[in-house]
């Protein structure tokens, strides 16, 4: 092959790296939640959307806007949990997704919404919709065969997430109306005006939605409070539902988890040898409770960090080792040592620490 050739081949293969990689340059971060009457198709789920990335419905019609569309956060999405979708008009339409579909009177057909607002706020279908960098889009089914009601996407809203046992649940749930945007910003990009904005802190409370905690269901009441007064122990899901009234139809709130525990606790702290030479393992035990990460820190007479190890365990006797050495590996010099032992739980609950001293001799 000539130089000149070889130059060509060249230019053609940088071009076309360069066009591969495109793609993924461009690609429009965003976040896909999918509610279909019955369950969640899909949680909300990041994906990447590519705007120059050639995709298709389940009826095997073929999309490539040109742009990150909504649409194709919904097949990204469906990449991602494993469904499929159906549209029509182009792609302008939502006609089923996950095998949901509207029924005859046009009931349970497909909505969508970005970051809080849908129609009329968002008024143009989900394959003429262009994202930003890290919008949220919201598709579900809406029971409204005639259109003619408000939709409020619920929201359970708790004080905190990670609960001692016997410590009380207090829910909030409240609805985000569809018809406003959620911040200034929004309302700027989607040509309404600043006075229709509501923020989160002003979503309005909802009565009368049934709120799962696991396997028990609540009402909401007039204030859209529900209080458990003994959660069950243990890690359980959270979510509100409720069915469409004189004025609005109602999105499934995203899932949440809460734990119930006993407090986390560490005891029985002992190191062997407490006496050691520089360089030499030291064993360090303690009794855990229940999992969680544990850590030990070992500090000199002067308070400076020498050397720290963590790592995952289950209840019960846990030991760690500390080589007797510095972070850099080098034997530690004579000396007292104070070794502290620390633990917290995948909730960040932690447990009172323990300390003891070593010394090096």
């Amino acid at each position: 092959m000539g130089t000149r050739a070889r130059v060509l081949l060249a230019a053609i293969l940088a071009l076309s790296i360069g066009l591969a990689a495109v793609p993924a340059a461009l690609a429009v971060p965003a976040t896909v939640r999918v509610e279909a009457a019955p369950f969640a198709v899909a949680p909300p789920t990041r994906v990447d959307v590519s705007p120059t990335a050639r995709f298709f419905d389940g009826l095997g019609n073929p999309y490539r806007p040109g742009y990150a569309s909504a649409l194709g956060a919904l097949a990204a999405a469906g990449d991602v949990r494993g469904f499929t979708f159906e549209a029509a008009y182009g792609g302008d339409f939502i006609t089923s997704i996950g095998g949901f579909a509207s029924l005859p009177d046009f009931s349970q057909g497909w909505i969508y919404a970005v970051n809080g607002a849908g129609f009329p706020v968002v008024d143009v279908g989900a394959y003429s919709f262009t994202l930003h960098k890290g919008d949220s889009v919201l598709f579900a089914q809406y029971p409204d065969g005639t259109f003619s009601h408000g939709t409020k996407a619920l929201q359970v809203r708790v004080a905190k997430t990670a609960l001692a046992t016997g410590e009380p649940l207090t829910m909030t749930v409240v609805g985000d109306d569809l018809a406003k945007p959620n911040t200034s910003a929004d309302a700027t990009r989607f040509g309404v005006d600043q006075s229709a904005v509501e923020t989160a802190a002003e979503f309005a409370p909802v009565a009368g939605a049934v709120v799962h905690v696991g396997t028990a269901t609540y009402s909401s009441d007039a204030s859209g409070i529900v209080t458990v007064a003994e959660p069950a122990a243990g890690t359980s899901r959270i979510w509100a539902e409720r069915d469409m009234d004189a004025a609005f139809a109602y999105v499934r709130s995203p899932q949440r988890l809460i734990n119930v525990a006993e407090p986390l606790a560490l005891s029985a702290l002992t190191v062997t040898p407490q006496r050691f030479a520089p360089g030499q393992t030291v064993r360090i035990a303690a009794q855990l409770s229940r999992s969680a990460t544990v850590k030990y820190t070992v500090r000199s007479r002067a308070g400076n960090l020498v050397a720290a190890l963590s790592r995952r365990a289950a209840g019960g006797p846990v030991v760690l080792r500390w080589d007797g050495r510095t972070a850099a590996g080098r034997p530690v010099r004579p000396g007292t040592y104070t070794i502290r032992v620390t633990a917290v739980d995948t909730w960040g609950r932690t447990a009172a620490p323990l300390s003891t001293t070593a010394v090096a001799r």
